[in-house]
């Protein structure tokens, strides 16, 4: 029997990992990362080889790193990406962010929040920018792809039903917020030697994610097998949901207790009694049905 114990040990503190399309490039970036203490101390170096074509799309070599990873934290880098301190610093900066807020679940040198655009904020040096964070770290909701930090173990990664090789920065932050991780750029200085480019191609895989987007977070209401989820800030909407978990545990003796509470709930809206009556009415047809199939 294999007994999971709460309190994981990890073999490296890091994995490193980069989809290679040039190996003289990364040889470059893996010599800075080591020159900045990234070695096999306490690192492991992990690579998808795209060098022969497009073997791998960047969602699927994330997909794989944070399968294949040993590492506490995995770092996803480009391959023109690498650190301009030393590494101790990284370790002091996310030991900080955990004591804030335990719930951390993504790191980036670059990004962006809603607060901030359309400035990006981070500490990252590229060929016509840099960005210079004044606090140890920032929450953000969207980081760049040039370096993601993934906390392992919390099973963060990126859509399944997304490929190509943009977008995937926001994409894996949305992942984490919907597992209850929040997303950070923290004060620890990379380079990148690359812009980043738009293309038509970055276009198509925005239209893909957006559409992903509206059919995955349209919905503001939600049933459940004992309740009606609602996060919808219409009065009657709110009514609606209220009324129709009422009426999921009206017909179960045992649940007094949660048609004492869903009353109390529903009678500080106005809309209530109305919402009532309508749900009670649009359950009429279902009522009918079975009954014609009971005689």
């Amino acid at each position: 029997m294999h007994v999971i114990s709460k309190q994981r040990n990890w073999d490296f503190d890091f994995s490193l990992c980069c989809l290679v399309t040039n190996w003289k490039a990364y040889e470059k970036t893996e010599a800075k990362l080591r020159e900045a203490g990234f070695t096999e101390n306490n690192s492991e170096f992990i690579a998808c080889d795209n060098t022969d074509g497009n073997a791998f799309s960047a969602f699927e070599a994330i997909r794989c790193f944070v399968a294949a990873s040993k590492g506490r934290f995995i770092i996803i880098l480009h391959q023109d990406a690498y650190p301009l301190e030393p590494c101790e610093k990284l370790t002091k900066r996310l030991a900080q962010l955990e004591k804030h807020d335990p719930m951390w679940g993504v790191v980036g040198n670059a990004g962006v929040s809603l607060e901030s655009w359309p400035e990006q904020v981070g500490a990252l040096r590229m060929p016509r920018t840099t960005l210079v964070l004044d606090d140890p770290f920032r929450r953000v909701s969207a980081i760049d792809e040039n370096c993601i930090l993934i906390r392992n173990g919390c099973g963060i990664t990126v859509s399944a039903d997304l490929d190509g090789y943009h977008l995937y920065g926001i994409d894996v932050c949305l992942v984490a917020d919907r597992l209850g991780f929040h997303s950070y750029v923290v004060d620890y200085l990379w380079q990148h030697d690359s812009e980043g480019t738009i293309s038509q191609e970055f276009f198509a895989r925005k239209a893909r994610l957006t559409a992903k987007l509206l059919k995955h977070y349209s919905a503001t209401e939600l049933p459940t097998t004992c309740t009606y989820l609602c996060w919808n800030k219409s009065l009657w909407r709110k009514a609606l949901a209220t009324s129709r978990s009422l009426y999921q545990v009206a017909r179960h003796p045992k649940h007094g207790e949660a048609r004492r509470i869903l009353l109390q709930e529903g009678i500080k809206n106005p809309l209530f009694l109305p919402a009532l009556v309508a749900t009670f009415i649009s359950a009429i047809p279902r009522l009918f049905r079975k009954l014609v199939n009971r005689l």
